[in-house]
């Protein structure tokens, strides 16, 4: 069974490498179209909506977030970006969420676009981290009963 979980977690390492590429792709778009907006003055519709990869220690996983970001003034010396996720429906995240979350025109195109390719990573990280779960739990559990696999 140990190599069941190797290969799950392989398979879960590549689905995350994927769910990557998509972040970095994202992000480069995002901060293009933002300096476009900053050079020409359009602060008023700057984007503050951006995807994550982000490490869940227990059980351990990876969750693939949407997140809104917005300055921070913690003191004249301080200055920062407070990032705060937002949170996906039980249907998952649709455009609605992303408008209720204060997101501009251009960037609900945006995420739309990329939230079609990340949904169904962040479905298989799911699917196969539950599996890998449940298969460490069965081991565990033949462990303590004295029993091999």
């Amino acid at each position: 069974m140990e190599n069941l979980i190797s290969d799950i977690q392989t398979q879960i390492e590549l689905c995350k490498a994927q769910a990557q590429e998509l972040v970095d792709e994202y992000w480069t778009v995002f901060k293009m179209n933002n300096r476009g907006r900053m050079n020409s003055g359009d602060l008023e519709h700057l984007g503050s909506i951006a995807p994550r990869i982000k490490v869940q220690k227990k059980p351990q996983k990876y969750r693939i977030v949407w997140s809104r970001f917005k300055k921070t003034k913690a003191g004249s010396s301080q200055k920062g970006w407070s990032e705060l996720d937002i949170t996906r429906p039980k249907k998952g995240y649709q455009r609605g969420t992303f408008k209720r979350a204060g997101a501009t025109a251009w960037e609900l195109d945006l995420i739309d676009h990329y939230e079609v390719k990340l949904n169904p990573i962040r479905n298989k990280i799911e699917v196969l981290t539950n599996a890998r779960n449940a298969i460490n739990a069965l081991i565990r559990k033949d462990s303590k009963d004295g029993t091999s696999n």
